[in-house]
């Protein structure tokens, strides 16, 4: 679950909101819930029993929002494909999901380079 890090991304693109657009469009076709609120200390998680994402209310930017959107997303997709985390595996999967939403926020030009290696490192 991404946490809030020393480093925050500041951008509020068009890109970034038509990306979150995109996903929030993807969510509703996957059954996945999507809500926003309190997340503790974590910018956002997902939820497999409930196959809930909830996202922190308090984002620094659009495009904040929209990369932990992504990186949720693609837990919901690993968990419906039958990933299951063990606390051992927990920082792997961290590593293989965000490094799958850099991919994805790469291709679309996004830039989030030093956020998704910034959480990597954590």
């Amino acid at each position: 679950m991404p946490q809030s890090l020393g480093y925050e991304l500041i951008g509020d693109t068009q890109l970034g909101r038509w990306l979150k657009e995109k996903l929030l469009q993807l969510a509703k076709q996957e059954r996945i819930n999507v809500e926003y609120g309190d997340t503790g200390r974590a910018s956002g998680y997902y939820v497999p029993s409930t196959h809930t994402i909830r996202l922190s209310s308090s984002h620094a930017s659009a495009d904040e929002e929209c990369m932990v959107f992504l990186h949720e997303v693609i837990h919901a997709f690993r968990h419906a494909k039958g990933f299951k985390y063990t606390r051992e595996r927990r920082d792997d999967a961290e590593v293989i999901v965000e490094g799958t939403a850099f991919m994805v926020a790469a291709f679309y030009g996004l830039e989030v380079d030093n956020y998704s290696f910034t959480y990597i490192a954590s």
